[in-house]
């Protein structure tokens, strides 16, 4: 496991040598404080948030593994307030950024080694860098629902597998534990929305798009942006909130559903 280390000099801290390149000052000026970035502690973090650890890719610049583990933080506190603790990662999961990335997405979680992974992005102007910024919050909703589908006994591997769609009356069919239950009630928002499921058809990858596992994760990423930017503005600059085409419901959709509330009923997984 690769950690954020002094690499300059055996006499000083890392975050007193961090060179910002000019592309990188760019990128974030006026949204993010170098300040604020160089005072992140990975170490406090990770023990804060009972994390197993952070790794990093060989390319990731030393900034960039600071900037990375400073935006991390913002969405692990919402979160966090969201559930009522900091357990968030049950001292099981590791973060990682551009470690381990596959082509054509802008992260993914490994369940077997119980690691979420986001995408370092193009290398040369930071254009793509974190791009996706709820990508960990996303990953994070497989994440929770994959450990709560372990402790179930209809031998599915994540919870929002249990349920099913009465396609005639568009009525859930729930199975499992009541916390097993919760998760699927969150997935039917998505699942049992007619006009939603068929708009999801237009893609080419419309069977994972409409499978139960990706509407959670993407419901979830959709809810806690939604939660960030309408109670929790201290933290909006942390969440994307240009969600566009067919892949989300909309900011009213989400409204009106109690997606929000059974959001934070799955957090306590």
């Amino acid at each position: 496991m690769l950690k954020i280390t002094d690499t300059t000099s055996r006499h000083s801290r890392a975050e007193d040598n961090l060179i910002f390149d000019p592309g990188f000052l760019l990128f974030i000026r006026g949204k993010y404080s170098i300040k604020d970035i160089k005072a992140v502690d990975p170490i406090k973090i990770q023990d804060k948030f009972k994390l197993k650890g952070f790794t990093f890719g060989n390319f990731v610049t030393q900034a960039e593994r600071y900037f990375f583990v400073y935006k991390i933080e913002k969405q692990l506190e919402l979160l966090a307030k969201l559930k009522g603790s900091n357990n968030l990662g049950f001292g099981k999961l590791i973060i990682g950024f551009g470690a381990d990335g596959k082509g054509g997405s802008l992260a993914h979680f490994n369940p077997s080694t119980l690691f979420i992974n986001l995408n370092r992005g193009r290398k040369l102007d930071y254009k793509g860098i974190l791009q996706g910024e709820n990508s960990f919050v996303h990953e994070y909703g497989h994440y929770i629902d994959f450990l709560q589908g372990r402790k179930e006994k209809f031998y599915q591997n994540f919870a929002s597998e249990g349920l099913t769609i009465d396609y005639k009356t568009r009525k859930p069919i729930l199975r499992g534990s009541a916390k097993a239950q919760t998760f699927q009630k969150f997935t039917a928002i998505g699942t049992s929305n007619l006009n939603y499921m068929k708009g999801l058809l237009d893609y080419t990858n419309a069977t994972y798009l409409r499978s139960n596992i990706e509407v959670l994760a993407r419901l979830f990423e959709a809810t806690i942006s939604r939660i960030a930017h309408t109670t929790h503005k201290d933290y909006q600059r942390f969440f994307d909130d240009q969600y566009s085409g067919k892949w989300y419901l909309s900011h009213d959709q989400i409204d009106k559903s109690n997606a929000k509330t059974l959001a934070k009923q799955m957090l306590k997984v």
